[in-house]
């Protein structure tokens, strides 16, 4: 719900708190997937789209939760695999790692944590160095293709209860590494505690 506050719109979250409103969009379709004929492209949903401010926490996030469903049925269902797309996004991943292993003195065994695996790349690299690797990826195509190559994957949103079933499953986890996934956090501070 949105309300007008001395001027400046307010997003209510529903007892959260409250986002200031820094710009409105109108009602756009959700992007990041491909409908089967023009006909259903152009006659696909739309919904209220937004940017808000969050004064406590100072991050720019969607207004509206309004997609979110949408969002889990049409697109992260079936996500497109983007990391084994070209070799220099390979090299940069190995590089990527290299740093991110020296930085947590990760030793083999050890466990590595990737919060939205994509197709797995990256988690197979790490499986090959001889640590253990376990991801997080909520699109139900891409788990399935990382499954297929042996490396263990999570199908499910990360936040602060899917991080503590993890930490009983599994003990100690040595590194965490996430890339590009804050914007598709549906509760951002959640995102972050986990």
């Amino acid at each position: 719900e949105v309300v007008a506050l001395g001027g400046v719109a307010r997003v209510d979250r529903g007892g959260h708190t409250a986002l200031d409103l820094v710009y409105e969009f109108g009602l756009l379709p959700v992007a990041g997937y491909l409908e089967t004929d023009e006909a259903r492209a152009r006659s696909a949903e739309r919904f209220p789209h937004a940017l808000a401010f969050c004064a406590r926490c100072a991050l720019l996030q969607q207004a509206y939760a309004e997609a979110n469903d949408f969002l889990v049925e049409r697109v992260y269902a079936h996500y497109q695999p983007t990391y084994s797309a070209s070799r220099d996004v390979g090299a940069y991943m190995q590089s990527f790692l290299d740093s991110a292993i020296a930085r947590a003195d990760l030793r083999p065994g050890d466990v590595a944590v990737e919060v939205g695996s994509n197709d797995g790349a990256s988690l197979e690299m790490l499986a090959s160095r001889g640590y253990r690797a376990i991801g997080f990826e909520p699109a139900v195509t891409l788990a399935e293709e990382t499954r297929s190559r042996g490396v263990e994957v999570r199908n499910e949103f990360f936040g602060s209860k899917t991080a503590e079933n993890l930490l009983a499953d599994v003990g100690e986890v040595r590194l965490v590494y996430t890339r590009h996934t804050l914007e598709h956090a549906f509760d951002p501070l959640d995102f972050l505690a986990g």
